[in-house]
């Protein structure tokens, strides 16, 4: 939905109306006044996560979108991983016959930390050792991978609350069990 709206609301918008949007992130850099009430809510959350640096966003309909390129690209990720949780669970529930090591357990963690690296490989690494500019190819590509490893760093917390999940149900339900007798 975060992407759709990112995508959409800039052709809705009046053609080359919103430009030059740079400001920092976790804090509201600009006054939405002048902006149609539809659009408000994704661009003051664009806002606030992002730097909005004109020159490392798309421009649709002569209207900057609200994230970046490579936050686009990471909530694209990060959606396209999380729409394949059962396929990972599935595969991740696969009996090896063996027992489960710790690395077994952690791969989803292990997978979203090799998804995540080259990001910030890109953006704060390389261009500290290096005279590195990242390309819009270099955001896109980075973006992607870490939303993918965001996504499996995700599955594997939500499998961890499903079970303790699980296990408060039943520890409730042989509580009231024990109570009703």
């Amino acid at each position: 939905m975060l992407v759709l709206g990112a995508v959409v609301i800039p052709l809705l918008l009046p053609t080359s109306s919103y430009d030059n949007l740079e400001g920092k992130p976790g804090i509201i850099d600009h006054k939405y006044r002048s902006f149609p009430a539809y659009a408000i809510p994704i661009y003051v959350y664009g806002d606030l996560s992002c730097h909005q640096k004109s020159d490392h966003c798309f421009i649709l309909n002569g209207n900057q979108m609200p994230f970046c390129i490579r936050e686009l690209f990471l909530y694209s990720g990060l959606f396209i991983g999380l729409s394949f949780k059962r396929i990972w669970l599935k595969y991740l529930q696969r009996d090896w016959r063996r027992p489960k090591s710790w690395l077994f357990q952690n791969q989803l963690v292990l997978m979203g930390a090799l998804g995540i690296f080259p990001m910030i490989l890109d953006t704060l690494i390389l261009p500290e050792l290096i005279l590195w500019q990242s390309s819009t190819a270099s955001r896109i590509i980075t973006g992607f991978i870490a939303g993918i490893g965001s996504a499996a760093i995700f599955i594997h917390i939500l499998c961890h609350l499903e079970a303790i999940g699980n296990f408060l149900a039943t520890l409730y339900n042989s509580l009231v069990k024990t109570c009703s007798h």
